[in-house]
């Protein structure tokens, strides 16, 4: 006896939803759960192919040559016919497959992206995600035709590099040659987000997508010159929000050492919100950093890469770059060099001042603040606004000496001197500056037991009652 025969179409669609995978494989491999369900009753496949949602994310990753005219079947019986006209696709993930041929032990490449015909429905695809990493990859991506993609949001390209030279200087001159005609990126009136991955040299720009419109840019991979990172952000400042990029510094030379900065456009990016910049050997080169005006920036985070571990952090070179943002910008994180790295104590007046909204700090380890700049933040002349930090210290008392001074400022200023218990409630609208919500110390395992007895101290104190304090201790030369 069937006892589904009770159930309606829905109640029985909600069961399939929790026996399958949510990834819908293309072609299907032995034991995908919609094939066994599909299987049952014409009813069963009648649901199956009726409920859209349990289709969203496709993947391709075709096995054999032989499945090449199966794969454009089943595609367009599965996802066209019984398509519904408002539904759109998530995710359609183009991915190569490769095999090696007896006698070889090169890898080829068996599926070719669009004469294959992967695409029958790139009508509603929302994301692509390609890699062009062979030739005939290369000539078939130029073979996509323009104007398909019209609903398509996000778009994932990857160049890499080819081991074989020969090989990446052939592709390199075809992707080139190519790219003057190729328009199919060109017109995408809903593409917001896109992550460009570039390691062969080819200018960004050159692939044509409507960089004007984005709001979100991942290029943490592609490694730019200043000129071209310049070239880039400009291309999208109206609308870019949310950017991530690297970018390679060179020395410079004495031809030019005595250019004047405007040699490179002024790039005003006044939407961006939140930034992530990977920088490869920045001292050698500061001349972008006065260039790029970023008004709109509230979070920004600053990955360091060098070849000379003995210049470490230059925390000044970096007062240019914020000098637009001291009144929106809220979290800066300068991201941790190996503790092999330089350590100094530097000065950082000049870059605190600049930053009276700053919420959160993360300082390098290896950087330490100097007394005065410590003095001036525990007395809330510099970073006002300071609510977490982090930061390392040879001794760590400094750092947690800064805490109980800043805490008890603003517990003094609250008005509740005396009191043994912080009023949540109360402490968002008392004076600046604000009580430290969170402090991390990475200090010297020399010092562990002197900073846990001011660690109890302090957190015993009624001004530090709403602090939550992490030390990590660890073994590093003062």
């Amino acid at each position: 006896m069937d006892y589904t025969k009770k159930l309606s179409d829905d109640f029985l669609c909600s069961i399939f939803s929790y026996l399958i995978n949510p990834t819908v494989v293309l072609p299907p491999v032995f034991g995908d759960s919609r094939l066994h369900l599909m299987a049952v009753s014409r009813r069963w496949r009648r649901i199956m192919l009726g409920s859209t949602h349990l289709w969203d994310t496709i993947f391709i990753t075709p096995s054999s040559p032989v499945l090449a005219p199966r794969l454009v079947k089943i595609a367009e019986k599965w996802l066209r016919v019984h398509w519904n006209n408002d539904h759109i696709l998530s995710l359609f993930l183009l991915q190569p497959r490769y095999i090696n041929r007896p006698g070889s032990r090169e890898r080829t490449q068996i599926f070719r992206i669009v004469e294959d015909g992967i695409l029958p429905v790139e009508r509603s695809t929302e994301s692509f995600s390609c890699t062009l990493s062979t030739k005939d990859g290369v000539e078939a991506f130029f073979t996509i035709p323009p104007g398909i993609f019209c609903w398509l949001e996000r778009l994932e390209l990857s160049v890499p590099m080819v081991s074989d030279q020969e090989l990446a200087r052939a592709m390199k001159t075809t992707i080139k040659e190519e790219l003057h005609r190729f328009t199919a990126f060109q017109k995408l009136p809903r593409l917001r987000s896109a992550v460009i991955t570039i390691k062969n040299g080819i200018h960004p720009l050159a692939f044509k997508i409507p960089w004007r419109q984005l709001t979100k840019l991942d290029m943490i991979n592609t490694t730019l010159r200043p000129n071209i990172f310049l070239e880039v952000i400009s291309s999208s400042a109206l609308s870019l929000k949310d950017g991530s990029f690297a970018i390679q510094f060179k020395k410079i030379s004495r031809s030019n050492s005595s250019a004047p900065p405007k040699i490179f456009r002024i790039a005003k990016l006044r939407s961006l919100q939140k930034l992530r910049l990977r920088l490869i050997d920045p001292t050698l080169d500061t001349r972008i950093f006065s260039r790029v005006h970023l008004t709109a920036l509230c979070r920004f985070r600053i990955d360091l890469v060098q070849d000379r571990e003995e210049v470490g952090w230059v925390m000044s070179i970096y007062e240019n770059l914020l000098s637009k943002s001291s009144n929106t910008l809220k979290s800066l994180t300068f991201w941790d060099a190996p503790l092999g790295g330089a350590h100094s104590e530097q000065d950082l007046d000049g870059l605190f001042s600049m930053l009276p909204k700053l919420e959160h700090l993360h300082l390098p380890i290896g950087v330490y603040i100097p007394q005065n700049s410590a003095d001036k933040i525990a007395q809330g002349i510099l970073l006002p606004s300071l609510r977490s930090l982090d930061a390392s210290s040879p001794i760590g008392l400094d750092i947690l000496d800064i805490v109980k001074r800043r805490n008890q400022l603003a517990y003094d200023r609250s008005g509740w001197v005396g009191s043994s218990k912080l009023d949540r409630g109360r402490i968002g609208i008392s004076s600046y500056p604000p009580f430290f919500s969170h402090v991390l110390l990475f200090t010297s395992s020399d010092y562990r037991s002197k900073v846990e007895v001011a660690k109890r101290h302090l957190l015993s104190s009624s001004s530090s009652q709403g602090t939550k304090l992490d030390i990590l201790y660890a073994n590093f030369a003062v």
